[in-house]
């Protein structure tokens, strides 16, 4: 095979691929943008109608009457506060 022959056919290869790397995908690729994020957030929605839902889950009225008094008495009582290079280092507990 004589050599200008080689180099014609290896420069026409070489530009058809060069050309189908400038093919545009941009198109496909921006139609799919996202989709992935809106699959996830989709697939942890457990009630995708709960902001429209105004009735309340029945709750018995004793144990609701002690969760907010749990939850107000939590506020009452200021946090003790601790040395900040102890933090995870345990308070002498547990032993």
């Amino acid at each position: 095979m004589n050599k200008p022959f080689f180099m014609t056919v290896a420069a026409a290869i070489g530009s058809v691929f060069a050309l189908a790397a400038c093919a545009p995908t941009t198109p496909y690729v921006d139609s799919h943008f996202g989709e992935s994020t809106r699959t996830t957030l989709a697939q942890q929605t457990r009630n995708p109608e709960a902001a429209s839902n105004n009735v309340p889950e029945a709750v018995e009225g004793a144990a609701a009457r002690e969760s907010v008094e749990r939850y107000r008495n939590t506020y009452r009582e200021t946090p003790q506060s601790g040395d900040a290079y102890t933090i995870g280092l345990g308070a002498g507990r547990g032993r």
